[in-house]
C-alpha cells in the first residue's frame, strides 16, 4: 500500500508541476510594446532570454520532471524514489545558486524570484522519501529559504509584506508535507499489518493442512497398511504385492457421480459386515460428489462396519443408510451390539477418533454425530453438506471512518487551533501588505475568510459536520464576492489577490475533513461567480478575476485528487488484500499438502514397501519377514499413537530394543488434549534418559516411556527394570513416588 500512496502523489507532481511551470514562465517569454509615437506592435524577449539563472534553473527543473515520468512509467519503486529526492535536489541546488547573486529575474519584470510559485513540489517529493522530522527540516530550511529569498529579491520593506509571502509559502509546505507523510505513514503501518496478518495466515493454514494431511495418513495407515503388516507378522501370505502408492492417493479415480458413491458405500458395508441391512436413496436433482469429500467419507463408513463387525458381537442387528442428494451425503450405521461410552476412547485412539472423526474433521462441510449407549448399540452418521467460498465483498464505507487512519494522515498534526491562528495570522499579513485602499472591504474579507477558517479547524478525525461544510463553501463564496472590491494601490502583484490564494487555502483544508467535494465546488462556484461578476462589469475585477483563481486553486485540485484516490484505494484494498490472501492460503496448503504427502509416501515405501515386496515375492513368510512386519507395523502405531514421540533417533532406538526381545511402549497422553507448546524442546532434553533406558534394557524387560496430560507435576515418565523415573516441564527428575 504505501507504494501505491508514493505513486499516487508522485502522479499528481508530476501532472501539476508542469502546468505551474508553463503559468510561471510563460509571461517571461516575450513582452508585447506599443507605443503612441509608433502604433506598431513590437514583440522583445522577456525576462527569460539570455538569463543564465532563470535558463539554468529551468532546464534543471524540467530535467528532475522527466527523470519523474520516466521512473513512474517504469513501475519500479527504487528508481521512483531516486528521481522524487533529485527533484528535492533541485530546489536546494537552485537557492544555493544564489550566492552567486544571479539576477533571477526580477530586473527584467519577474514578480521576485521566478520559482517561488511552486517551490511546495520539491518539498512534497522529499516528503515522500524521507521521516516527517527530516521533511520538517526540509520545508524549514530549504522552502523557507527560497521564501525569504522571494521576498528579499521583491524589495519587500515591510514586515507584513515579509510575513505574507514567507507565511503562505510555509503554512501551504508545512500543511501538504505533513499531509503526505501522513499517507505514507498509513501505507506503512497497513503494510505492516497485512505482512503479519499474511504471514499469521499462511503459518496457521500450513499448520491446518498438516495435521490434516497427517489424519488422514494416520487414517490410511490404520486401514489399509496395519492391517496387511499385522497378516505378514501372523505369517499369513498375501495374495499379491500391496500398491502402496494406489493406496495412498486414496483412489484418487474413483467415479464420484452418485451412483457410483452408493455402489462403493454398499460393497464396502457388504464386504465387511454381510449380515448389515443396507437402504440407499439417490435424490433425483444429485449432483456428482467431489472425490476429496467421497473418498474420505466412504474410508470413514468402511471403518465404521469395521468397528461394528469387531465389537458390536455376533448376534447384533446392523443397518446402514445412504442417502444422496444435491450437494449432500447423508452415511448412517447403526447396531443394538455392546455399545461403549465416549469417555472411554483416548484422544489419540486410531479407529473412531482418527480414521472416523479424523476423516470427518478433514472434509470441508463434513460431521460426524457418534451416539453409543453400553448394551444398546451405537449409531454413527456421516455427514456431508455441499458449500462453495463465500464471495469475498467490497470494504464497507465506513472503513475510512476509523479514527486511527485519519489520525495518521495528519489530522492531529494540522487540525488544531494553534495553526489555525498562524493561518489566520498570515491572512491578516496579505491584507495589510496588499496596501488596499479600501479598508473596511479588507477587514470583512479577512474576517470572513477567518470564519471560514475557524469552521474547519481545530478537527478532529470525524468527518466535518455537513453544515459546517456547506457554511464554509458560502463564507468563501462572500468573501471572493466581497474581495473584488478591494483596489490596493500600485501595480498588480500577487498580494493584489491576497484573498484569492487565502480562499484557496481554506479550500485546501477541506479533503482533510473528507469533505474533498465541497473543495471541487467552492472552486467551480467561485470560478462562476468571478465570470459573472467580470462579465456583469460589477466591481473593480481587474485584479480579481476567474482565471488568477483558478490559477491559485490548482494546487486544491491536486489535493483534491491525491484524497479521492487515497479513499477509492482505502476502499478497495481490504477485499484485494482478501483475495491475495485466500490464493496465497491455498497455495500454501497445497505446497504444504503435496511435500507431506510426498515424505509420508516416501517413508512407507522405505519401510513397509519392502515388506510387502519380500512377502508376495517369495509364496511364503519366514520367522525373520515377520518379526519385520511385526517391528514395522509397531513402529507405525508408535507414529499414530505418540506422535510428540515420532523422533528419528528414538524410533531407530525403540527399533533395535523391540529386536532384542524388549517390550517398549510409547504413550501420548499429550497430544490431542491442548496445545503441546514447549513439549518438543522438554523432550529434547529427556532423550538422553530414553536413549539409555532403552540402550540398557536386557531381553524380557518393559520400558515404558509416558507423556502426561498437560497439568500434572510431572511432564514425563519412564518406566523400566531399575524402576520409575518422573520429569517435569524443565526436564529435571522430581522426587520419587508411586506410578501416577
Amino acid at each position: 500500500m504505501r507504494v501505491t500512496m508514493l505513486r499516487i502523489v508522485a502522479l499528481v507532481i508530476i501532472c501539476a508541476w508542469p502546468v505551474a511551470f508553463i503559468i510561471t514562465l510563460a509571461p517571461g517569454i516575450a513582452v508585447t510594446e506599443q507605443t503612441a509615437a509608433d502604433p506598431t506592435t513590437t514583440t522583445t524577449g522577456g525576462w527569460v532570454s539570455g538569463n543564465w539563472y532563470v535558463i539554468t534553473t529551468a532546464l534543471l527543473f524540467i530535467g528532475a520532471e522527466i527523470c519523474l515520468l520516466i521512473t513512474w512509467l517504469r513501475g519500479r519503486t527504487g528508481e521512483l524514489i531516486v528521481a522524487l529526492r533529485l527533484t528535492a535536489a533541485t530546489l536546494v541546488v537552485a537557492v544555493l545558486l544564489l550566492v552567486f547573486r544571479p539576477d533571477s529575474g526580477h530586473d527584467g519584470g519577474a514578480p521576485g524570484l521566478w520559482f517561488s510559485a511552486f517551490t511546495v513540489i520539491p518539498a512534497i517529493a522529499f516528503a515522500l522519501t524521507a521521516p516527517p522530522v527530516a521533511t520538517v527540516g526540509y520545508v524549514l530550511s530549504v522552502s523557507g529559504t527560497a521564501a525569504v529569498a522571494n521576498a528579499v529579491i521583491r524589495g519587500t520593506d515591510s514586515i507584513a509584506e515579509f510575513i505574507a509571502y514567507v507565511g503562505h509559502t510555509l503554512i501551504i509546505a508545512v500543511y501538504l508535507c505533513v499531509i503526505v507523510s501522513g499517507a505514507l505513514r498509513i501505507g506503512r503501518s497497513v503494510d505492516l499489518a497485512e505482512e503479519s496478518a499474511w504471514r499469521n495466515s499462511i503459518r496457521a493454514n500450513r499448520q491446518r493442512a498438516r495435521d490434516g494431511e497427517m489424519a488422514r495418513f494416520t487414517a490410511q495407515i490404520h486401514d489399509d497398511v496395519l492391517s496387511h503388516l499385522s497378516s505378514i507378522a501372523d505369517r499369513v501370505v498375501p495374495q499379491s504385492r500391496h500398491d502402496l502408492r494406489l493406496a495412498f492417493t486414496t483412489s484418487a479415480t474413483l467415479d464420484v457421480s452418485p451412483e457410483h458413491v452408493v455402489d462403493t458405500a454398499t460393497r464396502a458395508v457388504e464386504d465387511i459386515t454381510p449380515d448389515c441391512r443396507i437402504i440407499t436413496t439417490i435424490d433425483p436433482e444429485a449432483r456428482s460428489v467431489p472425490t476429496a469429500v467421497a473418498s474420505p467419507m466412504l474410508m470413514a463408513l468402511a471403518e465404521v462396519a469395521r468397528n461394528s463387525a469387531r465389537h458390536a458381537g455376533d448376534g447384533a442387528t446392523r443397518e446402514c443408510r445412504i442417502v444422496i442428494g444435491p450437494a449432500r451425503m447423508d452415511l448412517t450405521y447403526c447396531d443394538d451390539g455392546a455399545g461403549f461410552t465416549m469417555a472411554d476412547l483416548r484422544p489419540t485412539a486410531a479407529g473412531l477418533r482418527i480414521s472416523v472423526q479424523g476423516r470427518m474433521d478433514a472434509v470441508d462441510g463434513g460431521a460426524v454425530q457418534i451416539s453409543s449407549t453400553p448394551g444398546e448399540g451405537t449409531t454413527i452418521r456421516l455427514t456431508w453438506e455441499g458449500t462453495s467460498p463465500d464471495p469475498v465483498e467490497d470494504a464497507p464505507s465506513d472503513v475510512l471512518d476509523r479514527t486511527v487512519l485519519w489520525e495518521h494522515l495528519g489530522l492531529n498534526a494540522v487540525m488544531y487551533a494553534l495553526f489555525g491562528v498562524s493561518v489566520v495570522g498570515v491572512f491578516a499579513a496579505m491584507a495589510v501588505a496588499a496596501d488596499s485602499a479600501s479598508t473596511p472591504v479588507t477587514v470583512v474579507t479577512w474576517i470572513l475568510l477567518a470564519v471560514a477558517t475557524a469552521l474547519v479547524m481545530p478537527g478532529d478525525s470525524a468527518p466535518l459536520r455537513s453544515w459546517q461544510a456547506a457554511s464554509v463553501v458560502v463564507v468563501l463564496w462572500v468573501a471572493l464576492a466581497v474581495g473584488v472590491w478591494q483596489e490596493p494601490e500600485g501595480d498588480a502583484t500577487w498580494l493584489s489577490q491576497w484573498h484569492l490564494a487565502a480562499v484557496a487555502f481554506v479550500a485546501l483544508l477541506l479533503p482533510t475533513r473528507r469533505r474533498p467535494w465541497h473543495a471541487v465546488v467552492v472552486v467551480g462556484g467561485g470560478i462562476v461567480l468571478l465570470t459573472v461578476l467580470t462579465l456583469a462589469g460589477i466591481g473593480p475585477t481587474d485584479y480579481h478575476n476567474e482565471l488568477q483563481f483558478a490559477v491559485a486553486s490548482i494546487i486544491v485540485v491536486a489535493s483534491v485528487a491525491v484524497v479521492v484516490r487515497v479513499q477509492s484505494f482505502l476502499w478497495r484494498v481490504p477485499a484485494a488484500s482478501e483475495v491475495l490472501r485466500h490464493a496465497a492460503q491455498e497455495k500454501a496448503a497445497a505446497d504444504e499438502v503435496t511435500q507431506r504427502r510426498a515424505e509420508n509416501l516416501r517413508m512407507l515405501e522405505l519401510t513397509a514397501g519392502p515388506v510387502f515386496t519380500a512377502a508376495s515375492r517369495s509364496g511364503e513368510v519366514s520367522e525373520a519377514l515377520s518379526r519385520r512386519a511385526r517391528l514395522t507395523e509397531l513402529q507405525l502405531r508408535d507414529m499414530i499413537r505418540s506422535p510428540l514421540l515420532n523422533l528419528p533417533v528414538l524410533r531407530e532406538a525403540v527399533w533395535d530394543a523391540r529386536a532384542r526381545g524388549v517390550t517398549v511402549l510409547l504413550l501420548d497422553d499429550r497430544s490431542g488434549r491442548t496445545p503441546t507448546g514447549d513439549a518438543p524442546v522438554v523432550i529434547d532434553r529427556l532423550l538422553g534418559d530414553i536413549l539409555y533406558a532403552l540402550d540398557v534394557a536386557t531381553p524380557g524387560d518393559h520400558v515404558t516411556v509416558r507423556l502426561l496430560p498437560a497439568g500434572r507435576e510431572a511432564f514425563a515418565t519412564v518406566r523400566d527394570s531399575a524402576g520409575l523415573v518422573r520429569y517435569d516441564a524443565s526436564g529435571g527428575r522430581l522426587p520419587e513416588r508411586a506410578d501416577p
